[in-house]
């Protein structure tokens, strides 16, 4: 360094270069304090985004392809809707009406059998939909299920049911025929 002069200049150059010094030293820590502040919240923010798509999607169960909707034979107001769950958890069922609409959140287990789940809605016309909302991945799917037409009713008298002679077990034929 050199020296000073007699009149005192370099020694107040000196002064203000330390003073310049300790101040851009200082923006530094402040620049490093905001960055991990930055980068603390960015990772805060993506992990409330995780807990809340667990909480959500990953709550759904997944379905196989096989969904079906179908009309009882005898009541045409009820629905039967089948479906598989590969993974447990919830799914969900949609109808819409004139009036309202109509949801049912339905908690399952994981199955190799396809799972019923039968819906009366009073008035059902062919051509409503009835949506099924389910997990497929890492995102919720909705697949809307037509109701068909209803099932033609047997004539009076007929039934394709057993009768009640027919239906009996053989136990109870041996005990009535002695």
């Amino acid at each position: 360094m050199l020296g000073p002069t007699p009149d005192g200049k370099l020694d107040e150059l000196q002064r203000q270069a330390l003073a310049l010094q300790r101040s851009v030293k200082r923006q530094r820590l402040g620049s490093w304090l905001l960055a991990a502040g930055t980068l603390a919240a960015l990772l805060l923010a993506i992990l409330a985004g995780l807990l809340y798509h667990r909480s959500t999607v990953m709550s759904y169960a997944e379905l196989a392809d096989s969904m079906g909707i179908a009309r009882d034979p005898v009541d045409h107001d009820r629905l039967t809707i089948t479906f598989q769950p590969v993974t447990p958890g919830r799914v969900g069922f949609r109808r819409r009406d004139e009036n309202r609409d109509t949801e049912l959140l339905d908690r399952v287990a994981a199955s190799n059998n396809a799972e019923t789940l039968q819906w009366r809605w009073n008035g059902v016309r062919p051509g409503d939909v009835v949506k099924v909302r389910y997990r497929s991945g890492w995102s919720l799917q909705t697949r809307e299920l037509t109701v068909p037409e209803p099932p033609p009713k047997a004539p009076l008298g007929r039934h394709d049911t057993p009768s009640f002679h027919e239906s009996r077990s053989p136990a109870w034929s041996t005990m009535t025929n002695e």
